[in-house]
């Protein structure tokens, strides 16, 4: 997934899904001016908690797949909280990790559909200061790097003993 940080929409490309979250009392689509626009159902601000935080981001990813859009932006104002005492360097990392957290899936067994498997391919975040996208962008390697574990082939790490003829050893490590 790529990040890509823009001053305001107008920068954006035709297809992208704009993110909006408010105090809505539904979760909407709605076409406005040439652009696509999905209003995010909100908590109100002093209901607010870190928990719900991170599953509204990762709701924002979640909506995009179901939409079957491959880009989305939104802008980072959207997601301080008064009653959040975050800076936007750790709000940036948060949500940079959540982004990728959410739009993470493990297919390899999984036979693909025919328009493949949705998938966020970039997301445009406005309005980020140069010190919140170092923290974005931080919190995404982390992301990124957590997902590639969670990826790794539980076979390659089982015992091999049986079919190798090597005894009971176990890749990368001797027993006994």
């Amino acid at each position: 997934m790529k990040i890509t940080f823009k001053n305001n929409t107008k920068d954006l490309p035709r297809e992208t899904l704009f993110i909006s979250v408010g105090a809505k009392n539904e979760d909407e689509v709605i076409k406005e001016s040439g652009v696509k626009t999905l209003y995010l159902k909100c908590d109100k601000t002093e209901k607010m908690s870190l928990r719900k935080l991170f599953l509204l981001v990762r709701k924002m990813v979640i909506m995009g797949k179901s939409a079957k859009v491959e880009k989305i932006a939104f802008n980072f104002d959207d997601f301080k909280f008064r009653n959040f005492k975050l800076t936007d360097t750790e709000l940036g990392e948060i949500i940079g990790s959540q982004l990728d957290f959410a739009n993470y899936e493990f297919n390899k067994y999984k036979t693909p559909p025919k328009e493949g498997f949705p998938l966020i391919k970039e997301i445009f975040i406005l309005g980020a200061s140069k010190e919140t996208q170092k923290a974005i962008l931080k919190g995404n390697i982390v992301a990124d790097e957590v997902n590639k574990t969670r990826s790794l082939d539980a076979f390659n790490f089982s015992c091999q003993g049986e079919r190798s003829g090597e005894g009971s050893a176990c890749r990368g490590h001797s027993v006994g």
